[in-house]
C-alpha cells in the first residue's frame, strides 16, 4: 500500500481545535497555507481565465437559446484550469508539511488523463462520449493501481461476495469513478451548480477525515474546497466563467478517489456515505440513462430533459416576457440557487449518519422517491405554485467602458506617507486629478512605521485611494520584506482585477521591485494599457550592492520575465540618460523609454536666508555650518566616505553632521557613529508642511551613491536640495547621472566614493566661502527652475499619458494639447 495508507481510528485527542490541526498531527499553519495558497490560486486563475479578450476563440461557449445551454454570453469554459491550479498548491502545501508528497503526487498522476481529456474538449468544442469514458476510466483504473483505491464493500450481501473477485471490483471500480466524473459534468449547466455541490461534497469529505483522525484526505479535501471556493467566487452570480469538462472530469475524479481512499482506509466510515454526499449528481446521471433507456434512446445520447434545466424553463419564470441578455443570466443563477438545497441536505445527511449504514440506505431511498416525484410534476407541466420563482427583468448593466477610462497607478506607499516616492506619486496625481479620474492602489502602511494601518478606502483632493493589505514586518529584515512583497503581490493583483477596465492607464512603480511582472498580464488581459515607472532597476541592483538573491539561473530568468513586462508597455518611464542606456542594452526598444527626471515642488520648496530658518534654532545650530543628508539611507546609499570626512573635521566646532530621514542602512550608520565616538545629529522625517524648512535648514546637502550602482539607481534627494537653493555634494561616479548634472550647471561638487580627504576639503572650503556657497545654490535652483520642478514634470507626464491614452483618455484634458501622440512617445526627456 502506498504511504499513509494504513486505518485511521477516532483517538481521544480528535476534539481539539480543528484550526489547531486536531487530532490529525498536522500543524494549524498548514492547514491555513494549504487553504489559502488553493483558494487565491483558483481564484486568481479563474479571474484572469475569465477577464480575457476570448472573444470566438476556442474554450470558449458561444450564448446559446437552446434547451440544453442557457447562458446568453460567450463564456470560457476553462474553469477547470483554475480549480487544478488551485488544488496542485494545495495539495504540494500540504505533501511538504506532511511529509506525504508521493501520496499527493499520485493523486494528481491518477488523475491526469481525465483533466487533459476534458481541457481537450473544453479547447477543441469535440468529444466523442465513449473516448471520454475511456480516459476517466483509464484514471480510475491508475488509482486502482497506484493508490489501492478499490470499492470492496456496500454492506449487500450478494454484491459483496462479488467484490471479493478482483476482476469484479477493479470494473466496478472503474465505473463507479469514471461515472462520478461524468456526473459532475452533467451539471455543470447552470451558475454555480456543479461548483457549490462539489463544494459541499469536498466539506463533508474533509469534515468525517477530520472526525477519523485521516490526515491526508483531511488536507486534500481542503485543497479541493477552498480551490472550489476561490471558482465559485467568480463564476457565480454572473456566469463568467464555466467549470468546463476538464474542471468537472477533474473535480469529480479527485473527489471519487478521495472518498475510497476514506473508506477502505477507516473501517468505521460507511461505504454509502459518500453515495449519499453525492447523491444528487450520481442519481441525476443514473435517472437519465434510466429514462432515455425506457424511451428506447441511447444511454449515451444528450438531450434537454435533464432536471435542472426543466427547472430553469419551468420553475423560474418571467414576470414580464421582455428581458435582456443580464437577465438571462440573473435567471440562469436563480434557477442554480433554487437547486442548491437539494445538495445542501445531501451533504447534511451524509455528515450527520456517515457511520450509519443502515440510516445512509433509508436516505438513499427517500432521496430517489421525492426527486422522482419533482421531476415528474415540472416534467408534466405540474409545478406547483409554491415552487415557482418568478424574476422581475431589469436593467442592462452599464458597460464599463461607458463610465470613461481612469488612471491607476500602483505603489506599495502613497499618502500620508513620507517617503520620497510616495510624496512624488502624491504630487503627480493630485495634479493629473484635477482634470482625469485617478485610482491609486497601495498599501495600508507608512515607509517609516510598518505598524500602522491606514484606512482601507480614501478619498483625497480628487484621487481615489485604494489601500490593500500586507504583511507589516518592515524594512530592516530581509525575510520579512520579501514577506510583505509577496503579500502585497497578491493583494495587489487581486484588487486590479476588479479595478482595471479595458482602455485604463495603469502606471506601475518599482516598489515593491519586480512589481511589472505580477501587474502586466493581468493589465494585458483587462485590455488596459501600461506604464512602467521605474525608480531603479531590479534585479541588478541587488547583485550590486552585494545580495546574491537573484543569482545564476534565477537571476536570469528574472531578467527575462522583468524584460518582458517592460517590452509588454507602451512606455517605460526612467530617470535619467545612464538608465536608459542600461534599459536599451537590455533590448528594450528606443521608442518604448521616455526619460523624465524626479522633481520637487518650487512653488512649496523656496530658497530662504539660513538665519531665517526656525528649524536651526530649534536644533541649535544658529551660528553652525550645516552639512546636511536628507532622505533614504538605504542599500545603495555609501555613508562609509561621510563618516571618514566628519571624522577628519572633528577639531572643526562650527561644522555640524545632521542626518534627516530613515532607512536600513540609517541604523547601521548610527551605531557606526557611536562607535567612533562622533557628534552627529539625527532627526526623523519631518512632516510635509515643514519639509522646506527641514531642507532649508541646510547650508550644503550631500548626496550619495555607489559606484556600482550607477545607471540602475538616481537619488531623487538632489532635487529638493537644489528647490531650496542650497549646494550639493554629489559622493558617486563624477560621471553618473548626478554627476554629471551637478558639473553641467555648476551647483555644487562631486567626489569620488572613498574620497574622504577630498569630501573633507570640500566641505571645508564652501564652509569658509559663503559667496561660492550661495553662488552654487543660486545655479542649482535656477537649474531647478528649468527643468525639474514639478509644473514641469507634470506637464511631460500629462502629455505622455495622454498619448498612452489617446483612444481613451482627451489629450487636451493634459495642459498642452498633443498633436501627434506618436512623437510624443518617440520623444526624448
Amino acid at each position: 500500500m502506498p504511504e499513509g495508507s494504513e486505518r485511521g481510528s477516532r483517538g481521544p485527542g480528535s476534539a481539539r481545535s480543528l484550526i489547531a490541526g486536531g487530532g490529525l498531527g498536522v500543524p494549524g499553519i498548514a492547514i491555513a497555507i494549504t487553504v489559502l495558497s488553493a483558494a487565491l490560486s483558483a481564484w486568481v486563475g479563474a479571474r484572469l481565465l475569465a477577464g480575457g479578450a476570448w472573444g470566438r476563440q476556442p474554450g470558449v461557449d458561444e450564448s446559446s437559446h437552446s434547451l440544453r445551454k442557457v447562458h446568453s454570453n460567450p463564456t470560457p469554459r476553462v474553469g477547470g484550469i483554475a480549480v487544478a491550479l488551485g488544488v496542485i498548491w494545495g495539495l504540494l502545501s500540504a505533501g511538504v508539511w506532511q511529509g506525504q508528497m508521493t501520496l499527493g503526487v499520485l493523486l494528481l498522476v491518477c488523475v491526469a488523463p481525465g483533466l487533459l481529456w476534458g481541457l481537450i474538449e473544453d479547447l477543441s468544442r469535440r468529444g466523442a462520449v465513449l473516448v471520454r469514458l475511456a480516459f476517466t476510466g483509464i484514471s480510475a483504473a491508475l488509482g486502482f493501481i497506484l493508490l489501492d483505491t478499490r470499492i470492496t464493500g456496500v454492506d449487500l450481501p450478494v454484491l459483496d461476495h462479488l467484490l471479493a473477485i478482483p476482476a469484479f471490483s477493479f470494473a466496478l471500480t472503474v465505473v463507479a469513478v469514471a461515472g462520478v466524473a461524468s456526473s459532475i459534468n452533467m451539471i455543470d449547466r447552470l451558475n454555480g451548480l456543479s461548483g457549490f455541490t462539489t463544494l459541499l461534497a469536498a466539506l463533508g469529505l474533509a469534515l468525517v477525515a477530520w472526525t477519523v483522525n485521516d490526515a491526508f484526505v483531511f488536507t486534500a479535501a481542503c485543497a479541493v474546497a477552498a480551490s472550489l471556493a476561490g471558482f465559485v467566487l467568480v463564476s457565480f452570480p454572473r456566469g463568467r466563467i464555466f467549470l468546463g469538462d476538464g474542471g468537472a472530469y477533474f473535480v469529480g475524479l479527485v473527489l471519487a478517489l478521495l472518498s475510497l481512499m476514506l473508506v477502505q482506509r477507516n473501517t468505521e466510515v460507511s461505504a454509502w456515505f459518500p453515495l449519499v454526499l453525492l447523491a444528487y449528481p450520481i442519481w441525476e446521471t443514473l435517472f437519465t440513462m434510466l429514462r432515455r433507456w425506457r424511451h428506447g434512446v441511447s444511454p449515451l445520447r444528450p438531450n434537454a430533459l435533464h432536471p435542472h434545466t426543466l427547472v430553469y424553463h419551468r420553475v423560474v419564470r418571467w414576470k414580464r416576457r421582455s428581458a435582456t441578455a443580464s437577465d438571462t443570466t440573473r435567471r440562469n443563477s436563480t434557477a442554480s440557487l433554487a437547486l442548491w438545497w437539494i445538495p445542501a441536505v445531501c451533504f447534511a445527511l451524509a455528515v450527520a449518519f456517515w457511520d450509519r449504514t443502515g440510516v445512509l440506505q433509508l436516505a438513499s431511498i427517500g432521496f430517489i422517491l421525492v426527486y422522482g416525484f419533482i421531476y415528474r410534476r415540472i416534467a408534466r407541466f405540474g409545478v406547483p405554485r409554491w415552487l415557482v420563482i418568478r424574476v422581475r427583468p431589469g436593467q442592462a448593466p452599464v458597460s464599463p467602458a461607458s463610465a470613461g477610462a481612469k488612471i491607476v497607478f500602483v505603489n506599495r506607499f502613497f499618502f500620508p506617507d513620507l517617503s520620497a516616492t510616495s510624496q512624488l506619486l502624491t504630487e503627480l496625481t493630485l495634479d493629473l486629478a484635477e482634470r482625469a479620474e485617478v485610482h491609486v492602489v497601495t498599501s495600508r502602511l507608512r515607509y517609516d512605521d510598518p505598524a500602522a494601518r491606514l484606512p482601507a478606502r480614501a478619498q483625497y483632493r480628487g484621487v481615489t485611494i485604494h489601500r490593500v493589505w500586507t504583511a507589516g514586518f518592515g524594512r530592516f529584515c530581509l525575510r520579512g520584506r520579501a514577506v510583505d512583497y509577496l503579500t502585497f503581490y497578491f493583494t495587489c493583483a487581486v484588487r486590479l482585477m476588479s479595478l482595471v477596465r479595458s482602455g485604463d492607464v495603469v502606471v506601475i512603480k518599482t516598489d515593491p521591485p519586480l512589481l511589472s511582472i505580477v501587474a502586466a498580464p493581468i493589465v494585458l488581459l483587462r485590455g488596459a494599457r501600461l506604464v512602467n515607472w521605474l525608480q531603479d532597476i531590479f534585479p541588478e541592483v541587488v547583485g550590486a550592492v552585494g545580495i546574491r538573491l537573484f543569482s545564476g539561473r534565477l537571476g536570469r530568468l528574472v531578467q527575462r520575465l522583468r524584460d518582458w513586462s517592460l517590452a509588454s508597455a507602451e512606455v517605460n518611464v526612467v530617470l535619467g540618460d545612464t538608465m536608459r542606456e542600461v534599459l536599451r542594452r537590455r533590448g528594450i526598444a528606443e521608442r518604448q523609454l521616455r526619460v523624465i527626471a524626479n522633481w520637487a515642488d518650487g512653488a512649496a520648496l523656496r530658497p530662504s536666508a539660513p538665519e531665517q530658518n526656525a528649524l536651526r534654532g530649534e536644533w541649535r545650530l544658529s551660528d553652525r555650518f550645516v552639512v546636511a543628508y536628507s532622505g533614504n539611507m538605504g542599500r545603495v546609499h555609501e555613508y562609509e566616505t561621510i563618516l571618514g570626512a566628519a571624522e577628519l573635521l572633528r577639531a572643526s566646532s562650527r561644522i555640524a553632521f545632521v542626518f534627516i530621514g530613515s532607512g536600513v542602512r540609517m541604523r547601521d550608520l548610527k551605531a557606526e557613529a557611536r562607535r567612533r565616538e562622533l557628534d552627529l545629529s539625527f532627526m526623523d522625517y519631518q512632516p510635509r508642511e515643514s519639509l522646506a524648512q527641514s531642507l532649508g535648514a541646510a547650508d550644503l546637502h550631500l548626496v550619495c551613491l555607489r559606484p556600482q550602482v550607477e545607471g540602475l539607481v538616481v537619488p531623487s534627494k538632489f532635487y529638493g536640495a537644489a528647490a531650496v537653493g542650497r549646494p550639493v555634494i554629489y559622493i558617486g561616479d563624477p560621471d553618473g547621472e548626478i554627476g554629471s548634472v551637478v558639473r553641467r550647471f555648476n551647483c555644487g561638487i562631486a567626489v569620488r566614493n572613498g574620497d574622504r580627504h577630498g569630501l573633507a576639503k570640500a566641505i571645508r572650503h564652501l564652509a569658509a566661502s559663503p559667496d561660492l556657497c550661495r553662488a552654487l545654490g543660486d545655479n542649482a535652483r535656477s537649474a531647478f527652475e528649468a527643468n525639474w520642478d514639478r509644473t514641469i514634470a507634470a506637464a511631460k507626464w500629462a502629455d505622455l499619458l495622454a498619448a498612452v491614452s489617446a483612444q481613451g483618455l482627451p489629450a487636451p484634458a493634459f495642459g498642452a494639447a498633443v498633436e501627434n501622440p506618436a512623437a510624443v512617445l518617440a520623444d526624448g526627456p
